[in-house]
């Protein structure tokens, strides 16, 4: 009990020094994006990347959460609450990224090929969803000096006269301006994080003799582990090199059988969740359809008194998302209820052998329902967007 304690006070107390990091960086280390200098860069995210290497995936998020907090407290509250908001959503994105390559895939330990690959899927991960909040409330509520979003057409057509030096359009002034302001935001965080926190404190300072002792684990005996099954062989082949190793007999015959149906398992499912979005896109673009084919009257009106395009088109691909959204919600009960009862029944190991672990319920089951209304709304406004684009013939 008295270890546990311990451990907890030396958790909360790095999460402290680390949020007190992050909200330096936040607020008094920042420069801006040249090209719109209302945008800045700073390296708060990093920390809290690092807090994830640190205190795990709560620690992280409680540095995200403080630091928010903080930022309100300095600058205080208004309509550009907005900016704290989207910082939050920010470290969330990079927090939810390195969670799902880090821990749900294990990419960090295959090497430095497949962390260089995590770290580029998880700046594009966040530079498009930045642009899509930037795109729906964050440059609308900014400009406008009040709560707004992209429906209110005087709203937008302010914002294109005022950044018409950008591009012609709404969706091209937002593109232009944070698509690559948030990549090159990513790029410099995540550069940050592996060189300063992933090598530098993970890797030299840890193997250094003289500070090595200040980290957990650094004096036990090498361990030959399986750290996948399908390494088993190679791990095998380690011990029989161990002096007086004779033999090494894991039942192979069992090992590499199991191997197979798991591998025949894993490309099952992949299939079928590959077919199911294909067929929903289907569905929503048939129901899209309809749609469109019942407004028929209302779609004319719009054209005769001279709406453009994307004002047409953007309430479609809206009702898309929602339907996305509604159809994700049963999935996403599915999966908190049955896979926390799976988990529960076995006690975390599959037909109780220790080659099939089945992951902790928690914080996966809520980072797997963010993943599947992602995948609702994604796959609802792309099939919303291919039946205006073949039916409506705007």
């Amino acid at each position: 009990m008295r270890r546990r304690s311990s451990e907890l006070i030396v958790k909360m107390v790095t999460v402290a020094i680390l949020s007190a990091l992050a909200c330096v960086l936040m607020e008094f280390a920042v420069f801006p994006y040249p090209m719109a200098p209302w945008c800045t860069f700073d390296f708060s995210d990093t920390i809290v990347l690092a807090a994830y290497g640190l205190c795990g995936f709560y620690g992280a998020l409680s540095v995200a959460v403080i630091k928010t907090l903080f930022s309100l407290l300095y600058k205080g509250v208004g309509f550009m609450f907005v900016g704290q908001l989207a910082a939050l959503v920010t470290s969330c994105c990079y927090l939810l990224g390195i969670f799902f390559f880090a821990h749900v895939l294990k990419w960090f330990k295959k090497g430095i090929l497949f962390r260089i690959l995590s770290y580029v899927l998880i700046v594009i991960f966040v530079a498009i969803v930045m642009t899509l909040c930037n795109f729906v409330f964050i440059t609308p509520t900014f400009l406008a000096g009040r709560w707004a979003t992209c429906f209110e057409k005087e709203i937008v057509d302010m914002i294109v006269s005022s950044l018409g030096n950008y591009a012609s359009s709404y969706i091209g002034i937002i593109s232009i301006i944070y698509l690559p302001f948030n990549f090159f935001k990513g790029l410099m965080v995540c550069a940050a994080y592996e060189a300063i926190f992933n090598t530098l404190i993970f890797l030299v300072i840890r193997n250094n003799p003289k500070l090595g002792k200040y980290f957990k684990n650094t004096k036990k005996e090498k361990i030959e582990e399986v750290k996948e099954v399908e390494e088993i062989k190679n791990t095998a082949s380690s011990i029989k090199k161990i002096d007086k190793v004779e033999l090494v007999n894991y039942g192979e015959d069992m090992v590499d059988q199991l191997i197979t149906v798991f591998d025949v398992i894993r490309k099952v499912s992949i299939g079928a969740v590959v077919a199911l979005i294909l067929v929903t896109a289907f569905l929503i673009a048939n129901t899209i359809k309809l749609a469109i084919f019942s407004r028929k009257t209302e779609i004319e009106i719009m054209r005769l008194v001279g709406a453009s395009n994307i004002s047409i088109k953007i309430p479609f691909i809206i009702e898309g998302s929602f339907i996305g959204i509604l159809g994700s919600i049963i999935p996403i009960i599915l999966m908190i209820y049955g896979y926390t009862s799976l988990y529960n029944y076995f006690d975390g190991k599959l037909f109780g052998s220790s080659l099939a672990m089945l992951i902790e319920p928690y914080p996966f089951i809520y980072l797997s329902s963010l993943l599947l209304l992602g995948i609702g709304i994604v796959v609802g406004m792309f099939g919303s967007y291919s039946a205006v684009k073949k039916y409506l013939k705007i």
